[in-house]
């Protein structure tokens, strides 16, 4: 898991919006959710986003129990992701 840390954290700073794939991932721990929101706050301190993709009810709704959807958007697919990216990026 620290190798993953580092690497999110480093993709985060770097200042280019990143997506977190989530659809594959049956189960996330509290490691995992700080690692999202340490992602979250590197993006936004280099001027980006982070956005995490989530189709499984389950981790989803672990994202709105924890309140995280409130500072990490949700999408429902890497599509819808990519096209909140767009048009972000485009206003």
């Amino acid at each position: 898991m620290t190798r993953l840390r580092e690497r999110v954290f480093e993709l985060a700073a770097s200042g280019v919006p990143l997506v977190v794939d989530l659809d594959q991932v049956s189960f996330i721990d509290s490691v995992g959710l700080a690692v999202l929101v340490g992602a979250a706050n590197r993006a936004a301190a280099s001027g980006s986003s982070l956005q995490v993709t989530c189709a499984r009810p389950k981790i989803c709704q672990l994202m709105r129990l924890t309140g995280l959807d409130r500072t990490i958007p949700l999408a429902s697919s890497l599509d819808e992701a990519l096209e909140a990216l767009a048009a972000g990026s485009a206003s």
